[in-house]
């Protein structure tokens, strides 16, 4: 019904529109696993999906990086500006997501968890859902250092994801600041390289810890839907399912309809930012 639903506002032409209301701003996605769908990840995208998405994105937007201080690279005040972003680190990331990225001639930023870079292991969400002796499947590998160094060398960014992946509401204030703040040292000390953002595991954070954390990341992004304008620090990004709802996520139209619908899923306990999947 959704994909039906941004298929017609595509055909009538509402995301054209909407790119051209919001040029000038930044739109933040989000992936996680470049993987066919329906297997170890609920919120997979398959590598087909995403070539199309790439192609989408070359023909009606203009793709941002980030440099070593977390400015972007690439701006236009003249285009809607679109920075591809991906959480944990999964092996497919540098095995599959990049390769298609690098055939695409596109950037992208990866935030890895930094413990996980260390071996490739599964990261703990992963870990706390096997049963006892049942082993991870290898989809849930992470990259590891020389990996990451790798995509470093191709123009990628590497970000941080947190030290071990904890749920930061669940966290003491401190205890979560401690962990964003020592994972970038972490992998800027395994890399060679200075770490410049930070992306909150599955998005979650207390009150004032984006804020604070400005103080050792140039940029921190969330997991609430919108756009953002050129010199924000604090960054809203839209997650991505199929073509359809990556095109409205991409103009806007993603966000209007999801404003529009807020009060009636609020009264429900809803939220129209909740991510699809059950990592972050």
């Amino acid at each position: 019904m959704k994909r039906m639903f941004f298929n017609a506002c595509d055909l009538l032409g509402l995301n054209a529109l909407f790119r051209l209301l919001h040029r000038g701003q930044v739109k933040v996605l989000l992936y996680h696993s470049i993987a066919e769908p329906g297997g170890y990840f609920n919120n997979a995208v398959s590598p087909e999906e995403f070539k199309r998405q790439l192609q989408h994105l070359k023909a009606h937007y203009n793709v941002v990086s980030l440099d070593g201080q977390g400015e972007f690279v690439g701006y236009r005040a003249d285009r809607v500006n679109v920075l591809i972003t991906f959480d944990d680190g999964f092996v497919d990331n540098f095995h599959v997501a990049a390769k298609l990225l690098r055939s695409a001639q596109l950037p992208a930023t990866f935030f890895l968890i930094a413990a996980c870079t260390h071996d490739g292991s599964p990261p703990r969400f992963v870990l706390n859902r096997l049963s006892a002796g049942e082993q991870a499947p290898a989809e849930a590998s992470t990259m590891t250092v020389a990996q990451a160094q790798s995509l470093l060398r191709e123009g990628m960014v590497i970000g941080s994801h947190g030290m071990h992946h904890i749920d930061y509401r669940q966290a003491a204030q401190g205890e979560g600041l401690q962990d964003a703040t020592l994972s970038g040292a972490d992998l800027q000390q395994s890399l060679g390289v200075p770490v410049a953002t930070f992306a909150f595991p599955w998005g979650r954070h207390l009150p004032g810890q984006p804020q604070a954390l400005l103080s050792t990341y140039a940029k921190v992004f969330l997991t609430s839907h919108g756009f953002n304008a050129r010199g924000d620090r604090v960054l809203h990004r839209n997650e991505v399912a199929d073509l359809a709802q990556m095109r409205a996520a991409c103009s806007g139209v993603l966000d209007f309809f999801s404003g529009l619908l807020a009060p009636a899923k609020a009264i429900k306990g809803l939220s129209p930012n909740k991510l699809r999947g059950s990592h972050g």
